[in-house]
């Protein structure tokens, strides 16, 4: 049997809960007849069938034994085995809010994403972003964004593994914000205790 591979559904968890099990016991049996066939899963639970859709119980790779025994003497059988992957989503539990101050008050600026793009491209990752409209950022314009939005805005941003495929979105800020305003203030004079003014 082939190994079954997925990504996890959420981040950190490692597990996939749909994983395709049919016909598994057919595949090991294949033309043979008065065989019995009993499944052992990763954490010792015994299946006569897998359950289909089936979710892992081991985290990231599990092992699944299928056991073929003959109908009238059970002692008597082969195994053969295959695994279960969850392949990790990429981490992008790192990723703040961008909020920069602006001296022209018209609640737009330029930011930089390429901090976040080199702190994420790693290990076959391709980082993408979008504008909160939908339309993706392109990689030669990352140096200098201009917000869309005025004041706030919420930017996407796409992880994808290259090897496996898996891939995960979050969303984070980036705003614009204007610098306080001074007032003058009026000049304070006072007298000290021995009543000569300062």
């Amino acid at each position: 049997v082939n190994d079954l591979e997925a990504c996890e559904n959420n981040f950190g968890t490692g597990t996939f809960s749909a994983f395709d099990t049919a016909g598994i016991g057919a595949r090991v049996l294949g033309n043979q007849t008065n065989k019995v066939v009993t499944c052992i899963d990763g954490s010792c639970n015994i299946y006569d069938v897998l359950p289909n859709p089936f979710t892992n119980t081991v985290k990231y790779r599990e092992t699944i034994t299928v056991r073929v025994s003959r109908e009238e003497e059970l002692c008597c059988y082969a195994e053969t085995t295959f695994d279960i992957i969850v392949n990790p989503l990429p981490d992008l539990s790192e990723i703040e809010n961008l909020f920069l101050c602006e001296n022209d008050d018209d609640g737009f600026t330029t930011f930089d994403f390429t901090p976040i793009q080199a702190d994420l491209s790693a290990n076959n990752i391709r980082i993408d972003f979008y504008f909160q409209d939908g339309d993706q950022i392109p990689n030669a314009q990352l140096a200098e964004i201009r917000n869309k939005i005025k004041d706030e805005e919420t930017i996407t941003v796409k992880a994808t593994n290259l090897e496996t495929g898996c891939y995960n979105e979050t969303t984070f800020k980036i705003g614009v914000t204007a610098p306080p305003i001074e007032k003058s203030l009026d000049d304070l004079t006072g007298c000290d205790d021995h009543n000569e003014c300062i």
